[in-house]
């Protein structure tokens, strides 16, 4: 399953997140899981909406170990805006939100 599809990723895993430094930890090691198991079927995009901790720091080394598609914003645009600009980002059909805080199921991301 990890072959790259002709027309892109079948599923975005989008996050929106804000001075979650200490709290992305858990989500990071489920988005390390999904993609180990489903490669480029699935992109993880991240919109860190101007974070004052070290967000920007923890998003950066998950992104370069896992391929996921950054925004940083620059100043805080409002958590509405947030999820529409991480919504932007993703190219693939289908996508899903998963909160800062959040952990994934593997088994119910392949069904």
């Amino acid at each position: 399953m990890t072959s790259v599809p002709v027309a892109g990723p079948l599923l975005a895993i989008c996050v929106p997140t804000f001075n979650r430094a200490s709290s992305l930890h858990n989500l990071f090691r489920s988005l390390g899981a999904v993609k180990a198991r489903f490669g480029y079927e699935v992109e993880i995009c991240i919109s860190n909406n101007g974070s004052t901790d070290d967000t920007r720091v923890v998003v950066e080394d998950f992104a370069r170990e896992h391929a996921a598609d950054v925004r940083h914003q620059v100043s805080n645009i409002g958590g509405t805006l947030n999820i529409i600009a991480v919504a932007g980002q993703m190219r693939a059909r289908w996508g899903i939100w998963c909160g800062d805080d959040d952990e994934l199921d593997l088994e119910a991301i392949g069904r």
